[in-house]
């Protein structure tokens, strides 16, 4: 597993923000709406401990925040973050894909 996250520069004169992430050291998981808040706590009390953490709350998570939200039923977990000690080095371009990866979002 190997996340690559790539932010554009914050001005023209700077280089851009890459970060890469192997496998986590643990894995942070909400299923059902009512753990989604207290595993967004967690994920701000590891990165106020200074890991890193890398994941996504998925749109059907809404109901945890207002349950006037009517979302249909998740394909997956609400939330999701892998939690890493520190980032990596970014790969080398022919190192950077495999014929499985595929991305998550292009910006």
């Amino acid at each position: 597993m190997l996340t690559l996250i790539d932010f554009a520069a914050p001005t023209p004169q700077a280089a851009p923000w890459r970060m890469a992430f192997g496998s986590p050291v643990r894995v942070l998981a909400a299923r059902e709406p009512h753990e989604v808040l207290p595993l967004l706590e967690a994920v701000q009390a590891e990165a106020e401990a200074g890991r890193w953490c890398v994941g996504y709350v998925r749109y059907e998570a809404a109901e945890a925040f207002d349950r006037a939200f009517d979302v249909h039923a998740p394909g997956g977990p609400l939330a999701w973050f892998g939690v890493h000690e520190v980032p990596q080095a970014w790969p080398a371009q022919d190192e950077a894909k495999s014929p499985d990866d595929e991305a998550v979002a292009e910006w």
